[in-house]
């Protein structure tokens, strides 16, 4: 290679070095999202709650979501996520237990909704009985082990007397949105899912269930304790149990945790 070939090959290394140098700087100007791991029935509203926090705080924040059980073993195994919002307090308080999130972050945010949803074309459901005639062929519930909705809709069919009847029409989603998505495909007749979910599903009737008939979905959220920005976590944590995010869980059927917290404590 000539001299002056090398000089130009050197003069465009140091060039493009610069120019990523350059890019590195920039990059860091700016704080990254805070991380936030969140259970799959938030999947509809947290995007407006972290649009509404951007606003108000000036601050951004992004989300992974999954079923509860599934992000509370990533945490455990070292996900780097910076907040944890479960759909069952369990899985926060056993994360506590075991030191992977903050013992004096824990806090409940808002009581999920149990729902089934029924394709449109199928007779109407007036009791969980009439689930076990021949129309029903297929029932969808997010998977008990991992999924908090899909824990509770087992126990609304076995409160109701009727899981050994149709259990074996029963199929397992990942999580509860993907087990709206089979009633809505018409793979499945029926669905247990969120009521957030079932808003937001197609060509489906939404029917209310006796929340009696299973145990609260009391909802909590924590830091992880590999966090470094537990400062960031902590401002987002107040933000969603103020005012302006459980008035947005509040439209998609949320119910504040301070009604079942008094009722858990008379």
């Amino acid at each position: 290679m000539s001299l002056p070939s090398r000089l130009r090959l050197i003069a465009l290394s140091l060039a493009m070095s610069a120019m990523t140098a350059g890019c590195g700087s920039a990059a860091r100007s700016e704080p990254e999202p805070l991380l936030i791991a969140a259970a799959s029935d938030l999947q509809l509203v947290l995007p407006r709650i972290l649009e509404a926090y951007r606003t108000e705080a000036g601050a951004s924040a992004s989300s992974v979501f999954g079923a509860s059980g599934t992000l509370s073993a990533q945490i455990e195994q070292g996900a780097p996520f910076d907040l944890f919002l479960s759909a069952d307090r369990g899985y926060v308080s056993a994360l506590s237990e075991r030191g992977a999130i903050r013992a004096d972050s824990v806090r409940d945010y808002a009581v999920g909704e149990l729902v089934m949803v029924v394709g449109e074309s199928l007779p109407e459901i007036v009791q969980a009985e009439d689930l076990k005639t021949a129309r029903f062929r297929v029932m969808a519930i997010a998977n008990p082990s991992h999924a908090p909705y899909g824990r509770a809709a087992r126990e609304f069919l076995e409160r109701s007397g009727i899981w050994d009847a149709v259990s074996n029409r029963v199929v397992l989603a990942a999580n509860v949105r993907e087990a709206a998505r089979f009633v809505e495909s018409g793979d499945a007749e029926v669905g247990f899912v969120s009521g957030s979910s079932a808003r937001a599903a197609s060509g489906v009737r939404v029917v209310a269930i006796d929340a009696s008939k299973h145990t609260p979905l009391i909802q909590s959220l924590g830091i992880p304790t590999r966090s470094t920005r537990v400062e960031e976590a902590e401002r987002f944590a107040r933000f969603l149990v103020g005012p302006i995010a459980q008035a947005l869980l509040a439209r998609e059927g949320f119910a504040p945790a301070a009604a079942v917290v008094a009722s858990e404590n008379p």
